[in-house]
Parts: C-alpha cells; structure tokens; sequence
C-alpha cells in the first residue's frame, strides 16, 4: 500500500508540473494565432507568441517518421523555406522525373512539424500546404527518432530544430484548472494512503486462564444401580 501511496503522489506532482506549464503556455499564448515566416521564426525562437501561423514552408511529409510519444502515435517531418527558387526547382524536378521521391534534400533543417494524426492521407495533404497553424511546443522528438531522419538530412540535429505541433492550440484556464483538480485528488489518496494506512482488523478471542485445563465430562451414573 505504501507503494500505491508513492506513486500517486508522484503521479500528483506531475501533474502539478503539467498544470503550472499550461498556465505558463496560456499567458503566453493567444487566441488568434500570430502569423510568421518561416525565415523569421528560425530567427528568432524565443520570446515568441507559441500559437502561430507559419507561412512559407513546405512540409517534407514523405520523409516522415512515425513513432510513439506518451503512448499516442505522431510523425515529425522537415519543413524547410518555400522559396522561389525551390518552387522553381521542385516543379521541374517533378516534370522532368514525374515524383520528387529521388529530390534532393535541403540542408539546414531548422524547423520540424510534429502532426499527431498519421494517415498517409493526412500527411500527403500537408505537402501541398504553404502555411501551417499549430503551437510551437517542447522538442520531444528523441534521439532515436532523429538519428533516422538524420539519414536523409545530413547534419540535421533534430534536438536543437524548433517544432511545430501542427493544429494544436493553446489551453484554456479550465484546462489547468483541471489539471490541478486531479493533480490534487491524488496527491490527497496518496497522503491518506501513507500517513493513515487502513488497518487490519485482529481476530478477537477469548482470554484464556494459563493454569486452566479442559475440565472433564460429568461421570454419569446408570440410574439402575
């Protein structure tokens, strides 16, 4: 039982982190996303609005990897600059071979785009798109995980790139409110659990003299004699 009281007082202090973290996110944040470019956003990567539309990229969905985060499935991509010379060069690339499969990939990756749903379909729509919404969150892509995308971009590293959770948005005041709320549930279960343990009830039973012995059955006399 003191086991289960550690772990959900751990579990409650986690949350509690989680809580003040969305607080911190929701002041920071607005409403409306903020737009940007892509240039500027590699810029500058602090002191930033984290809801944001970033204009001028082109999402590299093909080079995706998909992996599992928190026990959720996402996939992390490059993004690179949209500009007009790679416009240029892609649209002839894809006359001339027909697929920019075999194109050959940028270097300076500075930007990721993590996308929590996976579908090939989804992710093949956001190849076309110039602009993406989402919030600008932790890097939480992993060593592993980079070290594969890395393959196809040599010298990216994938720790230090800024990512996007593409449409994410910000939390809301409830949402850390009900952070906290749980947060403070289990941290309640888990004192109650280690300072007040439950106690097991002993099985009561009747003193008994030391010196005392079983008594033996009355002699019983034949009534005929």
């Amino acid at each position: 039982m003191r086991r289960l009281g550690c772990l959900l007082v751990l579990a409650a202090l986690g949350g509690i982190t989680v809580g003040i973290g969305m607080l911190i996110t929701a002041s920071r944040a607005t409403a409306e996303p903020v737009r940007i470019n892509i240039a500027d956003l590699t810029a500058r990567q602090i002191d930033i609005n984290p809801h944001v539309i970033v204009e001028g990229i082109f999402p590299c969905s093909v080079d995706a990897i998909i992996g599992r985060v928190r026990r959720k499935d996402a996939a992390w991509m490059p993004a690179i600059p949209a500009t007009p010379q790679f416009v240029a060069a892609l649209r002839e690339w894809r006359e001339r071979k027909g697929s920019i499969d075999s194109f050959p990939r940028q270097p300076g990756v500075k930007l990721l785009i993590k996308s929590s749903n996976t579908s090939d379909e989804h992710l093949l729509s956001l190849m076309g798109q110039s602009s993406i919404q989402g919030m600008l969150v932790k890097n939480d892509i992993g060593i592993v995980k980079g070290a594969a995308l890395k393959k196809g971009y040599p010298g990216l590293v994938s720790t230090s790139c800024i990512l996007l959770h593409e449409g994410a948005a910000p939390p809301g005041p409830m949402d850390a409110l009900g952070t906290f709320g749980l947060a403070a549930a289990l941290l309640v279960g888990g004192l109650a659990i280690l300072f007040f343990p439950r106690q097991k009830n002993a099985p009561m039973l009747a003193p008994q003299s030391a010196s005392s012995t079983p008594s033996a059955p009355p002699h019983c006399t034949d009534p005929r004699s």
